[in-house]
């Protein structure tokens, strides 16, 4: 779904409008422009750190990388690395845990500013403590933006001002958290079992 916004994928039916504009109408580079997208799958490629931050915005400076790796509480096991910010990732970063991964990658979406940032199932591999320091400092600072997350962990869902439920494609509830756990059986059987999981 979060791939339809900045038009990585078309839509088959219906439209989708941004500021009152059909996204179709909009010139594809203004829209990538304004719209910044972190994938499910991490994409790192060969290079330093800090080529992979900036990737597609190679202009900013090194206060908005700082900046970047600060809210995806990044700047702490990159200081620890031999060579920090200009080591070396192999292919798709695998001399980085799943996490670290998962944090370059959050920081590289927040390089520049938009007017949308998108992240796709982006903490799935960050422990409970940090992922909650991430989301402090995401909602803080980006809070002139929009914040779109499709998760899949409540302990997500539940910091945001509107969650849409999703079940095979369809739209089943929608709401804030406290009213969903009334509303949607889908969602306070999530709720429950992560709660009883400990991992919400």
């Amino acid at each position: 779904m979060l791939q339809l916004i900045p038009r990585l994928l078309d839509v088959s039916a219906g439209n989708i409008v941004m500021g009152g504009i059909d996204l179709r109408n909009v010139n594809q580079e203004a829209l990538r422009n304004a719209v910044t997208f972190s994938p499910q799958n991490t994409q790192l490629f060969s290079g330093t750190i800090e080529n992979n931050l900036r990737f597609g915005s190679e202009d900013v400076s090194m206060q908005q990388i700082d900046r970047a790796l600060s809210i995806a509480q990044s700047e702490s096991f990159i200081k620890e690395l031999p060579e920090g910010i200009n080591t070396t990732l192999t292919q798709n970063g695998k001399n980085l845990s799943g996490g670290q991964r998962q944090r370059i990658a959050i920081a590289r979406a927040l390089i520049r500013e938009a007017d949308m940032y998108l992240f796709d199932e982006s903490f799935s591999a960050i422990d409970a403590g940090t992922k909650r320091q991430i989301l402090d400092e995401l909602l803080h600072e980006l809070n002139e933006s929009t914040v779109v997350i499709a998760t899949q962990d409540v302990g997500i869902a539940k910091r945001a001002d509107h969650i849409l439920v999703l079940d095979e494609g369809e739209i089943t509830g929608e709401g804030t958290h406290h009213e969903l756990l009334q509303t949607s059986a889908i969602y306070h059987e999530l709720a429950t079992t992560q709660l009883e999981e400990g991992t919400s």
